[in-house]
């Protein structure tokens, strides 16, 4: 819209106005038609506009496999490290995960008898001890083993088998169990495989007659201490 010599051209009827705000011929007002122009352009421009595609299926199939994949990863990677710092390394730590399940084992099998009721907390234990087996037996595959070691593990497997035989008695199995023992502790010969096992050298001491022997000379030899 160019405005010449001789007045203003009407952006609507074309015609020359003396009048530069408002056309003599058809009465439009100037600035408004330009406002409208304007809009008119802004609006097509911004039609015209590029529209942004949106993910294709295969795009976003291939983001989901990649979601997924990141999450079974990080289940895999906490497993393991779970798996490592829960399974024991060592001769030592078998022993004491056994002590541990055998202090536990105590407590809730007199639980269960003051309550005439199996614990949920049972069955977990149960289920720790064949696991705790699992382990032992890992050991006893192992080459070239000391003698040492196959004592200990020997041990270990026997409070291991006697732990499962306790812990797959119901309240009343035990309660009879233990009757037939003169109510003596029937974790007993646990603890007792579970001292050998920590010191290979009771097992040799209990295998020998003569040092048998000199345990029991070397006890009588202890003076009693006098009374007042």
């Amino acid at each position: 819209m160019a405005d010449d010599y001789s007045g203003t051209k009407c952006p609507k009827c074309l015609q020359i106005s003396q009048n530069n705000e408002i056309c003599e011929y058809c009465g439009a007002i100037f600035s408004k038609v330009r406002e409208r122009e304007y809009a008119g352009e802004f609006f097509v421009a911004e039609a015209s506009r590029p529209v942004e595609q949106q993910p294709t299926g295969s795009t976003s199939r291939v983001l989901f496999l990649v979601v997924i994949f990141v999450i079974v990863a990080a289940g895999v990677v906490a497993g393991l490290w779970m798996w490592k710092n829960m399974t024991p390394q060592t001769i030592d730590d078998l022993i004491t995960a056994h002590r541990k399940v055998t202090k536990r084992a105590r407590q809730v099998i007199a639980d269960e008898i003051e309550a005439h009721k199996s614990l949920p907390e049972h069955k977990k234990l149960y289920i720790e001890v064949l696991d705790l087996g699992a382990s032992v037996s890992k050991f006893a595959d192992k080459k070239d083993l000391t003698d040492d070691l196959k004592i200990q593990i020997e041990a270990l497997n026997d409070a291991n088998s006697r732990l499962a035989e306790l812990l797959n008695m119901s309240p009343e199995d035990f309660v009879a169990a233990a009757a037939k023992m003169n109510y003596a502790d029937p974790f007993a010969e646990v603890d007792e495989k579970l001292n050998i096992a920590q010191n290979p050298e009771l097992a040799r001491r209990a295998s020998n007659p003569l040092l048998q022997a000199l345990d029991i000379l070397r006890i009588r030899a202890v003076p009693s201490p006098k009374k007042d």
